[in-house]
């Protein structure tokens, strides 16, 4: 089984998923949050807060969205509908900026990056990129602030 993800560590914050969604009220918000487990862990869709991922004026508000629900249950899947993978670097580029009203985006390990002035780094599970690690494990915890959270989200995903 194949993956590619993108991935970028923020300072100060979690958010695991594909996209964004948008903040109406606490209570509203989490009508459209739909529980994964009774312990942790809520999906939004995209589609379902009427917002578009190349909409940049529609980052804020989705970011106070996903903080709520983060708050609420602990980490945040985001949908996009039934095309869930990232497909270019335009997905890239407003993932990045979306990211951003997180925190400060902190450099990736270069073993995982090839543009020392992006902070995406590649984790995929291919031919060329064989499986880097079976165990569970944190980032950065030797740092004096390691990060808070990542953002990861799929290019390539197997057929479920």
């Amino acid at each position: 089984m194949s993956y590619t993800l993108r991935y970028m560590k923020i300072v100060g914050f979690i958010i695991v998923g594909c996209t964004f969604c948008i903040l109406l009220s606490s209570t509203c918000i989490n009508m459209y949050a739909r529980a994964l487990t009774p312990a942790v862990g809520a999906t939004l869709s995209l589609e379902d807060l009427g917002l578009s991922l190349s909409s940049p004026e529609d980052h804020s508000a989705a970011a106070e969205a996903v903080h709520q629900v983060v708050m609420d249950h602990g980490v945040c899947f985001l949908r996009r509908g039934d095309n869930n993978n990232f497909e270019d670097d335009e997905d890239d580029k407003a993932l990045v900026s979306f990211a951003r009203h997180f925190g400060e985006l902190e450099k990736p390990h270069p073993i995982y990056s090839s543009d020392p002035t992006s902070p995406l780094a590649v984790v995929a599970n291919d031919a060329e990129h064989p499986p880097d690690g079976a165990e569970w494990h944190t980032d950065c915890s030797w740092s004096e602030a390691p990060p808070f959270a990542s953002v990861l989200w799929p290019r390539l995903l197997p057929a479920t």
